[in-house]
């Protein structure tokens, strides 16, 4: 995203419970905002998903692409 937009992005590593705080506060039920929590922080973190499969071909009869090459087509999107 840095690249497509030209811009610094910093990572801040947020806790589990301020991100459930702060999604309740924006008004997310605070039952949703821990089971996405959850899911986040015990899957994503640990790789769950992170496997290259044929599923988005077989769905959207496109090949998959990386994510610098849709975050490129998107910025020029959104720019344009």
């Amino acid at each position: 995203i840095a690249s497509a937009s030209g811009r610094r992005i910093a990572y801040v590593d947020v806790s589990v419970a301020e991100w459930v705080a702060r999604e309740v506060a924006g008004g997310m039920p605070e039952d949703y905002a821990g089971l996405l929590a959850m899911l986040l922080d015990e899957g994503v973190r640990v790789g769950d998903g992170a496997s290259v499969t044929h599923d988005v071909e077989r769905v959207t009869g496109h090949a998959p692409r990386g994510l610098d090459e849709y975050v490129a087509e998107a910025w020029g999107r959104l720019v344009a």
